[in-house]
């Protein structure tokens, strides 16, 4: 009985040992060889899943050209993920919705993600850490194309948690949403909400529930704004298209104004409260198309 006992144990490691995981990525595998991660040394769209379930940390420094990341998946025991310098392209499809599922890396606590900004090194649109109850922080600054992360865990989101997620130029085309359980403890940081530290200069950004992004804008020219600078009141006057909503952010990203149900072609808003500085307007016109518009408030 003894030895039947051995016998069984060992072949239920050899099976273990024996598993592979497909990286059909020929760049991701290369990485993966010159970290001596991948044990057999050969580009063959595999690694044995026994050399990766182990890795903890996992730094991709721009050695190779990467369309995709198959395989992270199998990163099980992974807590600490820095991918720099490294053009992401993935699904080789530039203009498709490009997300980078993380959230079976559910021992993940630590995501570095480093755009080029003008250069745009990375095309990622959506990052996916809905189960990802270990995550604390999430460093992705200077990705163009990233519009969204999804922390949505459908019960108590994570708390304690530092997210960067700063541009250059001065904004972003559209918001930045961040997708959450509860879009309403997270709009007045209640909560877990109230533990979250998240720096987002130039990137206005947004809670959601479900992450809904108008994908058209209106012409800029039918929309301008003065005066700019600005003492105090600020006048938007739309020629064409009504405008449905205004919302006024801080250069950092924080929502400081929202007015919805505007049906008239020349909106005042009052900034005399306001400290003196650089804010983002969003005007949006009732199809939730938006254009972005920067204000100089001076006394």
């Amino acid at each position: 009985m003894k030895n039947l006992s051995l016998f069984i144990i060992f072949l239920i490691c050899s099976q273990l040992h024996s598993q592979v995981t497909a990286i059909p990525d020929q760049g991701f595998e290369e990485e993966l060889i010159m970290q001596n991660i991948d044990s057999d040394g050969i580009v063959n769209g595999e690694v044995l899943t026994a050399d990766i379930a182990s890795v903890t940390s996992l730094i991709i420094s721009g050695n190779f050209q990467i369309n995709d990341l198959i395989g992270i998946e199998d990163f099980v025991s992974l807590t600490y993920l820095d991918i720099t310098n490294t053009e992401l392209y993935l699904d080789n499809s530039f203009n498709a919705n490009q997300e980078l599922d993380l959230s079976n890396n559910v021992n993940l606590e630590t995501l570095i993600l480093y755009g080029g900004d003008d250069a745009v090194t990375n095309f990622v649109s959506s990052i996916n850490l809905s189960n990802n109850p270990m995550i604390s922080e999430i460093t992705v600054p200077g990705n163009w194309m990233l519009n969204q992360i999804n922390l949505r865990s459908g019960q108590t989101d994570v708390s304690d948690l530092v997210i960067d997620i700063g541009v250059y130029p001065p904004f972003q085309e559209n918001d930045f949403c961040i997708k959450v359980t509860d879009e309403s403890a997270a709009n007045v940081g209640q909560g877990v909400y109230a533990s979250w530290s998240i720096n987002a200069p130039n990137n206005p950004f947004f809670f959601s529930e479900n992450c809904t992004l108008a994908v058209e804008e209106f012409n800029a020219s039918t929309v301008s704004v003065f005066p700019n600078p600005t003492a105090g009141q600020l006048e938007i006057n739309s020629e064409i298209i009504p405008i449905a909503k205004l919302e006024l952010y801080s250069i950092s990203g924080k929502r400081i104004i929202t007015i919805d149900d505007f049906e008239i072609k020349q909106p005042i808003i009052s900034l005399q409260e306001l400290e003196n500085g650089i804010y983002l307007l969003k005007v949006y016109d009732n199809q939730k198309n938006s254009i972005t518009k920067r204000i100089i408030k001076k006394d």
